[in-house]
């Protein structure tokens, strides 16, 4: 009855994540394959508001649509694959696919876990490996395919909802292919406060930007203030795998397979 009981547990558990790792897959290719549906949900949202579209255009360019497109084809597809181990596993008494499940979870949990124990250990070495991959990403990516990029998308993004102005301040664009081109302008209209105020913000920036707020410490004081969030939401999820490698392995030691 016991047995039964977990086997019921551990289908149902894995097919919540089995049918959100193909929601995921679904989206993931819709906004890789669909080119057409992004423009009619800018135009629609031109109706209703204005600033609320110039937010989501900013986000919302091809480039980006399709990175996203494809990490979320990747996580579903994933999801999917252990989802059905564990399903097949519980269903058929499979001592071999539930081993498998096993295996995927028990991996998945050692990295997060080896993630998170690094990032608490190397605090200090991660914030500096952070502050040189954003000052890379700026100077070497920034501007690149105009304003499609992935990373130019990326950083307008941070720039505007945080209110700031490169890793530290505006000098990091002095050192960036993106001044190059766009001289006598010493920073991105993304520095500039909302509403845009123009050209002037660009060259004469005192009073109309936030030029000399850096990003990555509001970026990084923004991570400390949610970082309760981010580890509620870390623990609930190693809870899961925990209690799926537990029924797994408890299913795999008590039920006698199907003749």
């Amino acid at each position: 009855m016991c047995c039964c009981v977990v086997k019921y547990i551990l289908f149902t558990f894995n097919s919540l994540f089995l049918l959100c790792g193909g929601l995921l897959l679904g989206v993931g290719l819709w906004l890789v394959i669909d080119r057409t549906s992004i423009p009619g949900m800018l135009k629609f949202l031109e109706v209703v508001d204005q600033q609320t579209a110039d937010s989501a255009r900013d986000t919302l360019n091809t480039n980006t649509v399709q990175t996203v497109g494809y990490i979320l084809i990747a996580a579903g597809a994933i999801m999917m694959i252990v989802s059905f181990l564990g399903c097949c596993g519980a269903c058929l008494n499979s001592k071999w696919l539930l081993t498998m499940y096993s295996v995927c979870l028990i991996a998945v949990l050692s990295l997060e876990i080896g993630a998170g124990v690094y990032a608490v250990v190397a605090r200090t070495k991660f914030q500096d490996s952070s502050r040189s991959l954003m000052l890379r990403s700026l100077h070497e990516l920034y501007g690149v395919n105009g304003d499609q990029g992935a990373a130019t998308v990326s950083w307008n993004v941070i720039m505007k909802d945080f209110q700031c102005c490169g890793v530290g301040d505006f000098n990091d664009f002095q050192e960036s292919r993106w001044i190059n081109e766009h001289r006598p302008m010493i920073f991105p209209d993304a520095c500039c406060k909302r509403p845009n105020t123009g050209r002037d913000c660009q060259t004469r920036p005192e009073q109309y930007s936030n030029y000399k707020t850096g990003c990555f410490d509001k970026v990084w004081a923004w991570l400390q203030t949610n970082v309760t969030i981010i580890l509620g939401v870390a623990l609930a999820v190693g809870i899961m795998q925990v209690v799926g490698i537990i029924l797994s392995f408890y299913l795999c030691c008590s039920v006698v397979p199907l003749k």
